[in-house]
């Protein structure tokens, strides 16, 4: 079975502030599109209004739309939203209404959903900065 990948938007905020050469970056963009196109990479909705959010102007946050509506899976059934917050309600952003805080409780929700279905999945995120002074994309 193959993977499919759920990216949190910390992990593509991390990815522009990495200042990769713009080379590289737009190649590590290319080959994210193409598994968003073979269906083997999605974020939730939530995602894109948190790059939105903290980064309006930068490459990752034109990615994020670019390819918004080719993703396989777009929203994350409410059923799973409640398992992961009976598991971990600090989740999600308290008082949150365009949802942007709340992208890691999406992220995870979708992941559980998908798995659910048999999907093979890994969750794409940036350790915290607490516990790692360098924090790097974490697949």
């Amino acid at each position: 079975m193959a993977e499919l990948y759920v990216v949190d938007a910390h992990a593509l905020i991390e990815l522009q502030a990495m200042n990769l050469p713009r080379q590289i970056l737009n190649q590590v963009l290319e080959e994210m599109t193409e598994l968003v196109r073979l269906q083997k990479l999605c974020f939730p909705g939530p995602v894109m209004k948190f790059c939105k959010k903290f980064a309006c102007d930068e490459v990752v946050t034109v990615w994020v739309n670019a390819v918004a509506g080719h993703r396989r899976k777009k929203t994350v059934d409410a059923e799973f939203q409640t398992q992961v917050l009976d598991i971990c309600d600090e989740i999600a952003g308290p008082d949150d209404p365009d949802e942007s805080a709340s992208a890691p409780l999406f992220v995870a929700a979708m992941s559980l959903e998908l798995c659910s279905a048999c999907d093979d999945v890994v969750i794409v995120t940036v350790r915290s900065r607490r516990a790692c002074a360098s924090p790097r994309p974490v697949i």
